[in-house]
């Protein structure tokens, strides 16, 4: 198989509890050129495309998850969108939680002089596949887990393979005492 280079991403995992009910989503409105549940992930942040990926590189992005500090928090997809050749799931409002994490993993990535790629922008959607069909946009039974951790995946580019390189937990939201 030819390969078309490599992608690195950190992104938000599906608990188990959430796999079924992303199942049904996907069966009920993406019957038809879907992605394998394995690939269900919400993108946090990305690189450019590289032709090929190198052991630097690796490096730096591991050591840039390695130094995010965040929260864990609730996060839900609330609504079903369709944009005539994908259909995903997307939040309603943005938690303030998930905001901070991308901030996060942004400063990090800078820190190590890796730059985010260019002309994207963090609109929180997990991918459920790539049919034709009309557009469509409507709210759903919210699909929700506890986001407790990041993982860095490196995505094999027409492979069609996403191998996870890392994984880094993230903090229980801390109470402060009041004694």
């Amino acid at each position: 198989m030819a390969k078309f280079g490599d992608r690195f991403f950190f992104a938000l995992k599906p608990a188990a509890a959430a796999l079924p009910q992303l199942a049904t989503a996907r069966r009920d409105h993406c019957p038809t050129h879907a992605i394998p549940d394995e690939h269900w992930h919400v993108t946090l942040d990305i690189l450019d495309d590289v032709a090929a990926a190198d052991r630097q590189l690796v490096d730096r992005l591991v050591t840039a998850g390695s130094r995010v500090e965040s929260d864990s928090f609730a996060f839900a997809l609330e609504r079903i969108v369709g944009l005539g050749g994908w259909i995903g799931l997307r939040v309603g409002r943005r938690p303030a939680a998930l905001m901070r994490l991308h901030a996060a993993i942004r400063a990090a990535l800078l820190a190590v002089g890796l730059a985010p790629r260019r002309d994207w922008a963090f609109n929180p959607h997990l991918t459920l596949g790539y049919p034709h069909g009309a557009p469509f946009s409507h709210a759903i039974a919210p699909i929700g887990w506890q986001a407790e951790e990041i993982v860095l995946i490196h995505s094999h580019l027409g492979e069609t393979r996403h191998q996870e390189i890392g994984r880094w937990a993230l903090m229980p939201e801390r109470q402060l005492s009041l004694f």
